[in-house]
């Protein structure tokens, strides 16, 4: 079983379209899935991911859904850089993932805070709103995971 993804594994890779990562995934390294042009969705929420590297996201300009697992601790400041046509994240961890950085150079950096939908467990929604980095996003809900609305953009 694959455990973790290593440094800049996938990145600069015009034809990579989708990732799904299996369950057995615990570590991503830095920069793994950047720079990839043709990178429209990210599925991690099977994963088991504790700990992801800098920058894994960056400059995936066409990236417009991603998944994140249960199990995420931690957003580095780089991870999404870039990434203007990110239109829906849906984030399982009950807790807001953390170290997303300051507000001029956050993980979040470029993404269009105003059309970015946030999904977020139920119960979880007032401290996402209230976390630094994500509070900055306009459209947070609690209600979309909850009624399995995530089944429907899963590929």
């Amino acid at each position: 079983d694959t455990r973790w993804i290593c440094v800049n594994a996938f990145s600069d890779n015009p034809n990579l379209a989708s990732i799904d990562l299996p369950q057995s995934v615990e570590m991503v390294g830095s920069f793994a899935f950047s720079q990839c042009p043709s990178l429209l969705f990210a599925e991690l929420h099977r994963t088991s991911i504790t700990w992801i590297g800098d920058g894994d996201f960056s400059s995936c300009t066409t990236l417009d859904m991603v998944t994140l697992p249960k199990t995420l601790k931690e957003i580095p400041q780089t991870m999404f850089w870039h990434c203007w046509n990110l239109k829906e994240i849906y984030c399982l961890a009950p807790a807001a993932p953390l170290r997303v950085g300051d507000s001029e150079d956050n993980a979040f950096r470029m993404v269009d805070k105003e059309k970015c939908q946030i999904h977020v467990p139920k119960g979880s929604l007032f401290d996402y709103k209230e976390a630094k980095g994500w509070q900055d996003f306009k459209l947070i809900d609690d209600e979309a995971i909850a009624k399995g609305m995530l089944e429907r953009f899963v590929r």
